[in-house]
């Protein structure tokens, strides 16, 4: 197989007994969402690509959405993320993926012709099927108005008969998005006490029902709880879990006036006083995914087994595409920041800045001379005295001259003061600012009670440790 090119490979393991091509469906999707995460230029499509996902999120490991989640986030997510909210609405409420994932495909009119009932005799006997309501709730509860959106369960039950009929067609061979007008509910629906028919003159009469559907999410695009909730979502994603309501309000109304334009929105997030203030500064836990592409990427290291990358999200506890609820994975602090995942974010650090992560390369030596090239001794710090201005330009010399050679420098650990000017570069180059005193201690201490035999070995002890440090979990 050495000697097969990756589509061959695919194939060939596809083949193989007891191994289904849906496991090499989830595992190159997922492979492909961390290394754009880490290699992509185009940062903010990445990272709105995933707030989306998480926002409108479906499980990947439910019936045929094993299949459809590919397209689901490449033509329904992807392709909207900075456009407008009512487009990506009404592009995921008409996936496949989110028709399986929330069970709509499911959903009968309870007097509809799906359900045994003939128009021309009221009295004709009704079969089993019936109504379900998840894609209703949670359209308005997780995707649109939120949860204080003043609607009711007679509201959930009324959306629920508007959206009978949006189904799948032979789902379970990766058939299309279909409106099926047998399973519609006829007759008209009291929905936030306006009475919503199905007469669109520009649909074929087969088609009527589907119309409201589409006027209903229309309707939740356009409606000031759905601004504020959106608003509050993408502010609680850059800046703060208890974001501040001002910016909250002006972001909503920029919603509001731009008929949620998602960019226009976002230029009132990075321009507001809130987002450039220090109080918001590095005040975000990053979720497992942050944390292992920002170690990749703030050490420039080139990933070569994203594989081995899935599963470390796995393991700590964010596997890709395997969020079960609706609400898709927390973004908050409490979710994410407790002893268990520091460890297994340390011990994370350790193998990677140690060489024994699978079989990933990483030279801690051309982290620091990156941190010294962008920082030269020409410019330190105001507070640093002459003397230590004097050690900080020996010691980039010295480090500068070991990256020339491939960091293949066998010159003993740096001295006390070597180790504090290392420390000082890593944390300005993989944090950007300042680290408390207490961390700085307690990495001193760490270092004192685990022997190197050369500057490598502390350096790679020096860049892990920063790397699990408290400071660098936040962004």
């Amino acid at each position: 197989m050495a000697d097969f090119n990756p589509r061959e490979r695919e194939i060939f393991n596809g083949m193989a007994a007891n191994i289904g091509a849906p496991h090499y469906i989830v595992d190159e999707l997922s492979q492909a969402k961390i290394l754009r995460a880490i290699l992509s230029e185009r940062q903010l499509q990445e990272v709105m690509a995933d707030f989306w996902f998480n926002h409108f999120n479906i499980y990947i490991g439910k019936d045929s959405d094993t299949w459809y989640t590919t397209s689901y986030e490449r033509d329904a997510i992807r392709k909207h993320v900075l456009g407008k909210f009512r487009d990506l609405l009404l592009a995921t409420a008409s996936s496949p993926a989110m028709m399986i994932y929330l069970d709509n495909w499911l959903s009968i009119g309870p007097d509809s012709q799906a359900n045994g009932v003939n128009p021309a005799n009221p009295n004709s006997k009704k079969g089993n099927h019936g109504l379900n309501e998840n894609y209703g709730r949670e359209v308005m509860e997780l995707h649109t108005a939120g949860v204080n959106g003043g609607y009711t369960q007679a509201d959930v039950t009324a959306l629920a008969s508007i959206f009978t009929g949006w189904t799948v067609d032979r789902p379970n061979q990766g058939g299309p998005f279909q409106y099926d007008p047998k399973r519609h509910e006829p007759g008209p629906k009291q929905w936030f006490s306006e009475t919503i028919r199905g007469v669109d003159p520009t649909l074929a009469p087969n088609d009527a029902g589907k119309s409201e559907g589409l006027y209903a999410l229309n309707k939740l695009a356009a409606n000031p709880k759905t601004a504020h909730f959106i608003s509050y979502k993408l502010a609680q994603r850059f800046v703060a879990d208890d974001p501040p309501p001002a910016l909250v309000d002006r972001m909503a109304a920029t919603y509001l006036s731009t008929d949620g334009d998602i960019k226009a929105i976002l230029r009132t997030l990075v321009q507001s006083p809130e987002f450039n203030s220090k109080k918001y500064f590095r005040n975000k836990v990053k979720t497992p995914m942050e944390f292992v592409a920002s170690a990749f990427r703030t050490t420039a290291t080139d990933p070569v087994n994203p594989g081995a990358l899935v599963n470390t999200l796995k393991t700590m506890g964010m596997a890709l595409y395997y969020a079960l609820p609706p609400t898709g994975y927390y973004i908050t602090a409490d979710q994410w920041m407790n002893s268990t995942a520091l460890v297994d974010r340390l011990n994370f650090a350790y193998s990677l800045t140690g060489g024994k992560f699978a079989n990933q390369k990483f030279d801690s030596a051309h982290v620091l001379a990156l941190g010294l090239m962008s920082q030269p001794a020409g410019s330190p710090s105001p507070q640093m005295s002459e003397t230590e201005k004097s050690s900080r330009a020996k010691f980039s010399e010295a480090l500068l001259t070991a990256e020339i050679h491939n960091g293949t420098t066998t010159q003993p650990s740096p001295d006390a003061a070597g180790q504090d000017i290392a420390l000082h570069v890593l944390e300005d180059t993989l944090i950007g600012d300042d680290v408390s005193t207490q961390t700085n201690q307690l990495i001193h201490k760490q270092i004192t009670e685990i022997p190197t035999s050369n500057s490598t070995d502390t350096l790679n002890l020096l860049t892990a440790f920063v790397m699990g440090s408290p400071e660098f979990q936040l962004r």
